[in-house]
């Protein structure tokens, strides 16, 4: 296995060209499918493909209110729904989000920025239909977290490592510390010290009967990012694909497994 194999769609930088060799090996054409989708302008949300629909969940505004707690959804990434305006959960700036069991779930995450009361998660919710929500936890078996990376393998559902603290953490708040779960309630430690630095703001993505750690790092106080590989077929033992992927080091960026790369 290799980094190769991966697909990374990651923020553009201004006059820099990372993945240049992908493109040029195999362009990809991109499509502008709307300028201006139904629901408002935002990041951090929680996104999920579920029932052959894209699906938004919360997010963030600004630093200076609660996040948002609307779901929308979409067969074709124009036509917008709003499925509710105030979903129960309220934690839903930089939340972990995935479908597994014919459920989407929406995990951990932030909550009131930088204001008063400001906290984060390790609440789970699940739904079968993006409307009714059901809290699967109030506290699971990882300690309250925000953008960690999430995957589903071997039937179960992983937490993989993240950060405890958003604008008033350190180095100390970072994790590598990796959970799994077959049920979204009860999670079993596979490892509390991972080989890949503590990180969050990474990804993780299942290829080839391995999960895979891609990049990540800190945002405040200190900016720091990675661009380094690490692979596991356990979650308990890991191998370091690559110290330094030709893709620079970056954090709060995409990746996803496309045509077996």
């Amino acid at each position: 296995m290799c980094w190769q194999q991966l697909v990374l769609a990651a923020v553009i930088v201004a006059g820099g060209t990372l993945g240049a060799s992908l493109a040029a090996a195999e362009p990809l054409r991109w499509t502008k499918v709307t300028g201006d989708a139904g629901w408002r302008a935002r990041d951090s949300q929680g996104e999920a493909v579920f029932r052959d629909q894209l699906w938004v969940l919360g997010g963030w505004f600004d630093s200076f209110q609660a996040p948002p707690r609307d779901v929308w959804s979409s067969p074709d990434g124009k036509t917008w729904k709003q499925v509710t305006p105030q979903a129960p959960w309220k934690h839903s700036d930089l939340p972990m989000s995935l479908v597994f069991n014919d459920r989407m779930w929406l995990m951990g995450g932030w909550y009131n920025g930088r204001l008063p009361g400001h906290s984060a998660s390790s609440e789970v919710w699940a739904t079968r239909d993006g409307e009714n929500w059901q809290q699967v936890t109030d506290k699971a078996g990882w300690s309250p977290r925000i953008s960690a990376g999430t995957v589903v393998f071997q039937g179960r559902i992983w937490v993989l490592g993240g950060t405890e603290n958003y604008y008033f953490g350190d180095e100390a708040s970072l994790k590598n510390d990796v959970w799994s779960s077959a049920d979204g309630q009860t999670w079993e430690l596979a490892t509390d010290n991972a080989p890949w630095s503590p990180r969050a703001y990474h990804q993780a993505v299942v290829l080839n009967d391995r999960m895979y750690v891609l990049g990540g790092g800190n945002y405040v106080p200190k900016y720091h990012a990675v661009n380094d590989v690490w692979s596991s077929a356990d979650g308990r033992h890991w191998e370091r694909e690559t110290e330094s992927a030709p893709w620079g080091a970056r954090l709060w960026f995409s990746s996803v497994v496309y045509r077996d790369r």
